[in-house]
């Protein structure tokens, strides 16, 4: 009885992260607001279709034209260079909905942004890679107790300090990155 409980309640926060609008936002209206907030976050104009979904519950319904003047006045803060940036950097393509000067505009600061999203990765695999080798040795040093230490000891520290290297490499190249902006 509880664990049907629980998953009831997990099903309807769920639905209700799902929702474009809280209640209170439906209810309130500042549909020129909500559209700002959402051309600012890039969203297409089909977007509204899950406002007007969200807001069905309580029985208000978007004003569109209020929305679109909105997500007009909000789109540039979305179709600039620094933002492509950011996007980039999240590993996220561009949403399809700035001009085409715009897009142009975007199009190199994005590209640095998704190199310095990979980098960022690259590093983070290594760095998991390394916290590996690690654990390896710590373990192995307590098996030999105060033995000499292995050959296959040896291998793990020269490609720890391989690793090390690349690291520090691509943080370079990471910060070269940055630079070109």
């Amino acid at each position: 009885m509880i664990q049907r409980f629980i998953l009831m309640i997990a099903a309807g926060l769920g639905l209700s992260a799902c929702a474009s609008l809280t209640e209170d936002q439906c209810i309130a209206g500042d549909w020129y607001g909500i559209g700002v907030r959402d051309g600012g976050n890039g969203r297409y104009l089909s977007y509204i279709n899950d406002h007007r979904k969200a807001c069905e519950k309580v029985g208000a319904a978007p004003n569109q034209s209020q929305w679109q003047a909105g997500r007009t006045a909000g789109l540039p803060r979305y179709c600039n260079a620094d933002n492509a940036y950011r996007i980039g950097q999240r590993g996220v393509s561009i949403n399809n909905v700035c001009t085409p000067a715009q897009r142009a505009e975007m199009t190199k600061p994005h590209a640095l942004g998704r190199r310095y999203h990979e980098i960022t990765q690259r590093i983070s695999s290594l760095q998991n890679e390394q916290s590996g080798i690690r654990l390896s040795l710590d373990q192995r040093r307590v098996q030999r107790a105060n033995g000499p230490e292995t050959e296959e000891e040896r291998k793990l520290r020269r490609r720890l300090r391989r690793l090390d290297n690349q690291v520090e490499d691509l943080r370079n190249q990471r910060l070269l990155v940055t630079l070109l902006l």
